[in-house]
């Protein structure tokens, strides 16, 4: 009888560590992530109109892509802070963010002289990606944040949107390929709030397709 509870109580210790490794891997963000104590609703007018004029020195893009979500200029806060990406000298950045009652949204977008700098970023900053410097290969389903998150990566430029809520990436997508700069896409990575990411590319017609291996 003895014998029989130790092997009961082996095989509910096994199913337990089971368990915790099946656990969904979740890299940390937080560090791209505004900081949950900032509200633009009780900021001075002095601080808003500095917010205004950063919006408006922004590229037509980014603009277009402001005005499309329907966001207040002036609730929209430059980011000074250095990235990974950052270290490998793009020829120019936009990082922003903005928090409201209803949501916070982080925006980052490197521009690269050529390609190869291009793909280059992107790839080291997954081979160390975080403050875990964890190792992420093309593919892998892992969440890059608790929220909703997707990476975009043309021939020159990388962006990196950041949700708390979920955002349409479908009409965010299509917001690239009118402005003809989708088609240039490499990667697209789209990941739902604490779910896992998806990979996509274009294969030989031009459609954004499952990254498949």
């Amino acid at each position: 009888m003895i014998k029989r509870n130790y092997f009961l109580y082996f095989c509910f210790l096994l199913a337990l560590f089971s368990c915790k490794n099946q656990k969904e891997e979740v890299l940390d963000f937080n560090e791209l992530s505004p900081d949950s104590k900032n509200d633009f609703s009780e900021k001075a007018d002095g601080e808003k109109e500095k917010n205004l004029f950063f919006a408006d020195s922004l590229s037509d893009f980014t603009k277009l892509i402001i005005d499309s979500l329907d966001f207040d200029k002036k609730q929209i806060a430059k980011i000074d802070t250095l990235f990974f990406p950052d270290r490998f000298g793009a020829s120019s950045s936009e990082k922003w963010y903005l928090k409201t009652e209803k949501d916070s949204l982080v925006f980052y977008h490197w521009n690269f002289k050529d390609s190869i700098k291009t793909f280059n970023t992107f790839y080291n900053w997954l081979d160390c990606y975080g403050p875990k410097c964890q190792s992420i290969r093309v593919g892998d389903k892992v969440s890059f944040s608790k929220r909703s998150a997707c990476f975009f990566l043309e021939n020159k430029d990388l962006y990196y949107v950041e949700s708390s809520k979920m955002f349409d990436f479908e009409y965010f997508t299509k917001l690239f390929d009118e402005e003809e700069k989708g088609k240039k896409f490499k990667f697209v990575v789209i990941q739902k709030a604490r779910k896992k990411a998806e990979w996509f590319s274009r294969n030989e017609l031009g459609e954004l397709v499952p990254l498949k291996f």
